[in-house]
């Protein structure tokens, strides 16, 4: 029988709050292309989730973290381990799947975001691309 994944400690001790500020977030369709971070993925995962996992030094507002961790993260969700409370659904579930077993297309770097004004709908990847992290 194989070994569970073990999740590895975030080597970022602090969560990205701006992850959760409204004009960040996207509307969410079904993806008609690739499964992405910052499109489809990340917006998945609430302001309670991420805090809750970083007392346990587990990140989930790092892209290199939920990558690095997707596998045992799959598990934890399809068991309903998690998030506590208030599991995933089937669908939410499903996608997490499809971009874990994908390239895991980040979509631009999320961690690099910054603050400024919201971004439209048309260039919203090429801003958080281009934007550095302060």
């Amino acid at each position: 029988m194989a070994e569970d994944p073990v999740w590895e400690d975030s080597t970022v001790d602090t969560i990205n709050p701006n992850v959760f500020r409204k004009e960040f977030r996207r509307p969410f369709n079904e993806p008609d292309g690739p499964i992405t971070w910052n499109q489809n993925i990340r917006g998945l995962f609430t302001e309670n989730n991420a805090r809750c996992m970083i007392s346990k030094n587990k990140n989930l507002t790092s892209y290199d973290d939920v990558k690095d961790n997707a596998e045992l993260i799959y598990q934890k969700l399809s068991r309903k381990e998690m998030p506590p409370g208030d599991p995933w659904s089937e669908y939410q579930i499903g996608l997490f799947k499809r971009w874990m077993e994908g390239e895991k297309d980040k979509d631009g770097n999320f961690e690099q975001f910054r603050l400024g004004p919201t971004p439209s709908a048309t260039d919203y990847g090429k801003k958080i691309r281009d934007a550095p992290y302060k």
